[in-house]
């Protein structure tokens, strides 16, 4: 099966899909972030999502998935984004030669009304985020999801936030 990446933009369910395929299908998963902390520690701010550095942190995720796939048979799922909001606010991709070098086999990208999000986000992280910069960053994240998936010739499914069945299915 390989690297299955699961992407899309922060409370958009990637973590809750992704463990109940764990549960279902028995596929390990981990989160790039949970990665990068455990590689680095200091790679991922403690509280919120906005990030100072965008590409450091890339190479320890590389480490880190590399170190981990031979565990669990070449095969992980595993949750993380396509673009990434600096601490200025600022969109970021992130490099097409990254993902190549995790070495993924499909790309599965989640969506959701900009306005749901905003709310899971808010309650999440105790803290309000702007809807227009929610609509903005989810665009991107598509965008560049199905960038990445053209150019490594690989699989991509658009699956709607907690649709489990199309979830387990794109996972197939």
């Amino acid at each position: 099966m390989g690297v299955i990446f699961v992407g899309g933009v922060h409370a958009v369910g990637k973590t809750t899909l992704c463990e109940q395929a764990q549960q279902a299908k028995g596929i390990v998963h981990y989160s790039a972030s949970a990665l990068i902390r455990k590689e680095k520690a200091s790679a991922v701010p403690e509280r919120g999502k906005m990030v100072s550095e965008v590409y450091a942190p890339q190479q320890h995720l590389i480490n880190a998935v590399r170190r981990v796939l031979p565990k669990h048979g070449g095969s992980i799922l595993l949750d993380g984004h396509f673009t990434l909001l600096t601490a200025t606010g600022k969109i970021e991709t992130i490099g097409v030669d990254v993902f190549h070098a995790l070495g993924l086999d499909r790309v599965v990208v989640l969506h959701d009304e900009p306005s749901a999000i905003a709310a899971r986000w808010c309650l999440r992280d105790s803290y309000a985020v702007e809807l227009a910069l929610v609509a903005a960053h989810q665009e991107e994240e598509l965008c560049h999801a199905r960038h990445v998936a053209s150019a490594l010739a690989i699989p991509l499914s658009e699956v709607r936030a907690f649709d489990t069945a199309a979830f387990m299915n794109s996972l197939a």
